[in-house]
């Protein structure tokens, strides 16, 4: 099968389903990764499409490394469910969840914010950001020079809060409740709430895996950009996703005027 009869047989299957659900990831596969989380942003076009696809028997949620406040910021669109730090937090149309750990660590988060804040007040570049479900640490704006002392901070609040999971991610580190949750539990969280509708899921690195898998068991999957995959197929970029979620717009659009 080919790259173009496998994407076309694929969104095929989504628009002759009954009920559609689009998961994505946000960073890196609907945007280039920012090097400061906060300087993302949708274009406007783009924010358009996305909504459009949260209507009807289509579903669209954003399952990403980052909070839901922050998703909420950039979407503002009620209709978009939005599965935040890696799928812990989930806020949906009349419906929001929150894993029992998440919600039992939170007081140890709250206080590993406060910390992190304090000692890292003089190290220009660092930002913490409580997600409420995680922490986040961000030091890829942090100077060379800067960075061995914030290393071994690091390596002291890792001690200090040694039951709290931390997952080192590019420049960043994430830290949550120790949990066996991923992004494909929360995609199976969705599925099952929202009555078992055909799945379609966008991602582009190790976390997506688990999302990617239960999505092409029970759906479609792409994978962007390289790297190993249980998805069978590939996008280049995030401009080749937006591609391929206005056409699955477009079919679904056909279809309903076709019923």
């Amino acid at each position: 099968m080919t790259r173009s009869s496998g994407r076309r047989r694929a969104l095929e299957a989504a628009a002759g389903a009954e009920r559609v659900l689009v998961l994505l990831d946000f960073d890196g596969t609907l945007a280039r990764a920012p090097r400061r989380p906060a300087a993302a942003r949708l274009d406007p076009s783009r924010l358009r499409l996305l909504r459009s696809l949260g209507r009807g028997r289509c579903r669209a949620a954003l399952v990403s490394g980052r909070g839901v406040d922050d998703l909420r910021a950039m979407v503002r669109e009620p209709a978009i469910i939005l599965a935040g730090s890696f799928g812990l937090e989930v806020r949906a149309p009349g419906w929001r969840w929150r894993h029992p750990a998440a919600a039992a660590a939170r007081p140890a988060l709250a206080a590993l914010a406060r910390r992190l804040r304090r000692r890292l007040a003089g190290v220009p570049g660092a930002a913490v950001e409580d997600k409420g479900a995680a922490v986040c640490l961000h030091w890829g704006a942090v100077a060379a020079e800067n960075r061995r002392a914030l290393r071994r901070l690091l390596k002291r609040e890792r001690r200090a809060a040694a039951a709290l999971s931390w997952r080192v991610n590019g420049d960043s580190v994430e830290v949550s409740a120790r949990a066996r949750w991923d992004k494909g539990r929360a995609a199976l969280l969705l599925w099952r709430r929202l009555g078992r509708p055909f799945l379609v899921a966008i991602g582009n690195d190790r976390f997506d895996e688990p999302m990617l898998r239960a999505a092409q068991a029970r759906g479609a999957a792409w994978r962007v950009g390289q790297g190993p995959s249980r998805a069978r197929l590939r996008l280049r970029g995030p401009a080749e996703a937006w591609r391929l979620l206005a056409e699955l717009k477009r079919r679904l659009s056909q279809e309903r005027a076709g019923d």
